[in-house]
């Protein structure tokens, strides 16, 4: 694997995210760039599509625009290993923006994976060149002694190049040096292609569709009028948002999620006045057999041949329903009942 020409990808940042709103562009600029993106999306740094991106990068008066056609120019720099444009896409926004405005910067591990030659340390090896990667002494080969001649006959030697060690005094008997990873240059990651691509096909999306929205608005107003709908708490002010909205909009390309979320509100409204009506019958239900209790219980003492029975039940009637309709119809019978007490007491029958 070789190294990419664009070293900065591990310390500089790619303009991702668009900024703020500012000038108003022309429909025809968002046409332009929009055509361009769904090309690029079947087909990946076309030319004539790249272009088109590469001259709203450069002229384009709506920062949105510019910031996210930058983007897309930032990464395909990336996929063609163009250092030059790599470059220029990288001070474009810091010289055309305000700090301020730009919302996300890639980091650097968005674009980078793991050196596989060097694992992730950034630190190689080169073979010895004086040994021959052997790590032994040329002079002595690596016996650390030599042969030297005497006028009494050749004699053993400590060996003068390694001092009687036997091994390679350039490499100290590795017989190889530890040097920067050649295919990270010694950063331990290399640029990620896959990664770059995802990114950049993904940018591309992104700006299609924010082109697609400006062209057509009433595909944010359907969406807002949804999300809106569905932190109502009241049903019936979130059926007003979704109709109207389906009245304004009818041919917006999203209007059937408001058209299925109303048809829902509907089915809920239904079930809830069901539910309504349900517990206001059963609640008559129990008012007319509380009233015919309290009938019963009156007819059941006016009959009653025990007076004073008669005059304990309707006093108890009177503490417990004071809120009866036939609260008067019970009081007139009490004293009815207390009248004939007092004639059967004063008669003594």
């Amino acid at each position: 694997m070789r190294e990419s020409r664009i070293p900065a990808i591990a310390m500089a940042g790619v303009i991702i995210v668009a900024v703020a709103t500012d000038a108003v562009a022309s429909s025809n600029d968002f046409i332009a760039l929009r055509a361009a993106c769904q090309v690029l999306l079947d087909q990946p740094l076309e030319k004539r599509a790249s272009e088109t991106v590469l001259n709203t990068a450069r002229d384009a008066t709506n920062s949105q625009l510019r910031c996210r056609a930058i983007a897309i120019c930032t990464l395909a720099a990336i996929l063609r290993d163009d250092p030059v444009e790599y470059k220029l896409c990288l001070t474009a926004p810091d010289s055309s923006f305000p700090p301020s405005s730009l919302t996300l910067r890639a980091t650097p591990a968005d674009f980078s994976d793991e050196c596989p030659v060097c694992e992730g340390s950034g630190k190689g090896t080169r073979s010895c060149t004086a040994c021959n990667g052997k790590g032994t002494c040329g002079g002595c080969r690596g016996s650390g002694q030599v042969t030297r001649p005497d006028f009494d006959g050749p004699y053993l030697a400590k060996c003068f190049t390694c001092k009687g060690s036997g091994r390679c005094n350039y490499c100290q008997g590795e017989g190889k040096f530890q040097t920067t990873c050649h295919n990270c240059g010694g950063r331990g990651q290399v640029l990620s292609k896959s990664r770059a691509r995802t990114a950049y096909l993904r940018s591309v999306e992104e700006t299609s569709d924010f082109c697609y929205l400006l062209l057509h608005p009433e595909i944010t107003r359907v969406k807002e009028a949804v999300e809106t709908a569905k932190k109502q708490g009241d049903v019936t002010a979130a059926l007003a948002v979704l109709q109207k909205v389906i009245q304004l909009y009818p041919e917006a390309d999203n209007i059937t999620s408001a058209k299925d979320m109303l048809a829902l509100l509907q089915e809920q409204q239904r079930t809830q006045e069901g539910a309504e009506d349900f517990q206001k019958k059963a609640e008559q239900e129990a008012k007319d057999r509380l009233l015919a209790h309290q009938r019963q219980q009156l007819k059941e003492a006016r009959e009653s041949n025990d007076v004073h029975t008669a005059i304990d039940s309707v006093q108890l009637f009177i503490k417990s329903y004071p809120a009866s309709p036939y609260i008067l119809e019970a009081k007139s019978l009490l004293r009815e009942l207390q009248a004939k007490k007092e004639l059967i007491d004063s008669t003594g029958l």
